[in-house]
């Protein structure tokens, strides 16, 4: 089946922002967001079955190789920094969603750096990158990226398998979601002077023996688009977006009827 026409993120993105600013244009007091310079969180697997992850906060920055060559285990090797000389520290804490467990690192210094090697349960686990005063446990700012496993989440190792988003300026963003069948590519941009987002997305799907599906949700609004077909494509879009971002791509396959997803959040900067 070809491929529908579409128009571009860039061209969605304009048109949003000035629907926005309509919608807007009488709003109730509210302060614009701060920069997102230097958000970012975001995994891929690039070898079947090991993991890159990365995520970074103003003043918090994190890299961690996660292996799950062995089914029972995850082995994890990483680096948490201090980017800022604020008189704060930064922290990471690793979750596991399924045990309770949890791990944590701090580091406070700006240059400085903790080097970690660790190991958890086959479970999927939540990363939290934290910015917390000195001395203080008052949590400044955060951000946080879950990392599905392949012992829960069948062929979620396999290479290609990513998740996550990055800002590119101060005010605008982009994500990506793809697993075997389905990928989700999207960008949005603050709403001048407001604590709002636009956000827009193409979900594609790549496999003729099933669906492709996403969904983005802010708050109380939600939307979502499925694409059936190899090659076909739907767009779908939130034209106000206030607070994190939430974005899922699943694929339902036709033949086992099974459904398997991503998820990530988009933070708003804090």
């Amino acid at each position: 089946m070809a491929r529908p026409r579409t128009r571009s993120l860039a061209v969605m993105l304009t048109a949003l922002v000035t629907t926005a600013v309509a919608v807007l244009v009488h709003p109730a007091a509210a302060h614009a967001y701060p920069s997102g310079s230097g958000w970012s969180a975001y995994w891929s697997y690039n070898t079947a079955n090991v993991a890159h992850l990365d995520a970074k906060i103003p003043g918090v920055d994190l890299h961690v190789f996660v292996d799950d060559t062995d089914s029972g285990h995850r082995y994890l090797t990483g680096q948490v920094s201090d980017t800022a000389a604020d008189g704060s520290c930064a922290r990471v804490q690793i979750h596991g969603t399924l045990t309770g467990g949890q791990i944590e690192y701090t580091v406070c210094g700006s240059g400085l750096n903790h080097l970690f090697v660790d190991f958890t349960s086959a479970e999927p686990l939540l990363f939290v990158v934290q910015r917390i005063p000195s001395g203080s446990t008052t949590v400044a700012s955060a951000a946080d990226i879950l990392l599905p496993s392949p012992a829960t989440d069948p062929g979620v190792g396999a290479v290609g398998t990513k998740a996550g988003w990055w800002y590119t300026s101060s005010v605008y963003y982009k994500f990506v979601l793809a697993r075997s069948g389905v990928e989700v590519n999207g960008a949005g941009t603050h709403i001048p002077n407001q604590n709002a987002r636009t956000v827009v997305a193409q979900v594609q799907n790549l496999n003729s023996l099933g669906c492709a599906s996403a969904s983005l949700s802010a708050g109380i609004t939600s939307t979502s688009r499925q694409a059936c077909g190899t090659g076909t494509a739907q767009q779908l879009e939130l034209p106000i977006a206030i607070g994190n971002i939430n974005v899922n791509a699943c694929w339902r396959s036709s033949l086992s009827l099974s459904t398997r997803c991503l998820t990530t959040k988009i933070y708003a900067p804090n």
